[in-house]
């Protein structure tokens, strides 16, 4: 069996909401083209879209080994696939507590698998290095040797990333991610339209996932769901569609190199916010460039 190579960060089974027709495999691609700085505009399979070459590869210094087969594709794209069908095409209040915690899981997973976060994830050397020594205060042959093993590795952001997926399921480390998903007031948000663009990173979050965080993803494109530990999701409910659209919208391709959707007819609004929180990604920066645009 051929080991994958292409290795997706948002999964096809997400993106295909977003397809051009009904059977069709491609959709609307909007990207920047990095040395002109214009907008592109086309249409992108999406089996190439939001994937990067061997991104879930573990590389050590005797030999390398995937984890998109044996960690992503198991335990987060079969779980995540059934649960994003069930947000799709029921309520919210409809889903049943089992899903809404496999939903949880799989959204947390979108936004930790996403190439930025792992770079994230990676500990610098200096942090590495206090990992180590906590562990067995210099006196230790055996775990010095499996530290300068790993060490020698490119790949410790996606070593992190297999133990983070672990932990959401096992909790053997710390409180899960997920669960502040799940402790948080949710609000669905449906129109009549496609009306909802998503990115190559579809997911929005602001705060701590425990303690007070704001998170949104479209699911399909006429519904998304707000996650929220205040008001702010309800509040939120109370503006008029037209603002919920483009408020989505605008978290959608905050942190995004490449939008998406099912035709061009979003070019001026991509064109205008593509990865508007990309250099900038503080709540007051945040909270100043919603409310102006919302303005405009």
């Amino acid at each position: 069996m051929n080991k994958p190579v292409n290795h997706h960060f948002v999964p096809q089974h997400f993106l295909s909401a977003w397809a051009i027709g009904r059977n069709s495999k491609k959709l609307c691609r909007y990207r920047r083209i990095s040395h002109t700085g214009k907008l592109e505009t086309k249409e992108a399979s999406i089996k190439h879209s939001a994937n990067a070459k061997n991104l879930y590869e573990i590389v050590l210094p005797d030999g390398a080994f995937e984890i998109e087969s044996t960690h992503v594709t198991p335990k987060l794209d079969e779980v995540g696939y059934k649960a994003l069908n069930s947000a799709r095409s029921l309520h919210y209040s409809k889903i049943p507590e089992k899903t809404k915690k496999d939903l949880a899981f799989y959204l947390t997973c979108l936004e930790a698998r996403n190439p930025a976060i792992l770079d994230l994830m990676a500990p610098t050397d200096e942090e590495f290095q206090i990992i180590k020594n906590s562990m067995n205060n210099g006196s230790s042959k055996s775990v010095n040797e499996v530290f300068s093993y790993i060490g020698e590795s490119p790949s410790k952001g996606v070593m992190a990333f297999a133990l983070f997926v672990i932990n959401e399921i096992t909790s053997f480390q710390s409180e899960p991610f997920h669960h502040g998903l799940l402790n948080a007031n949710v609000e669905e948000f449906d129109f009549d339209a496609d009306c909802l663009i998503t990115s190559d990173y579809p997911t929005f979050r602001m705060g701590h996932y425990n303690r007070d965080v704001l998170f949104a993803v479209a699911v399909n494109p006429r519904k998304a769901l707000v996650y929220s530990k205040n008001e702010f999701a309800k509040v939120f409910k109370m503006l008029p569609k037209n603002e919920q659209i483009k408020m989505i919208n605008l978290l959608t391709i905050a942190k995004a190199s490449a939008a998406y959707a099912h035709n061009d007819s979003f070019s001026p609004f991509v064109e205008d916010h593509l990865g508007w929180a990309l250099a900038d990604s503080s709540q007051e920066y945040i909270q100043q460039y919603i409310l102006k645009a919302l303005s405009q």
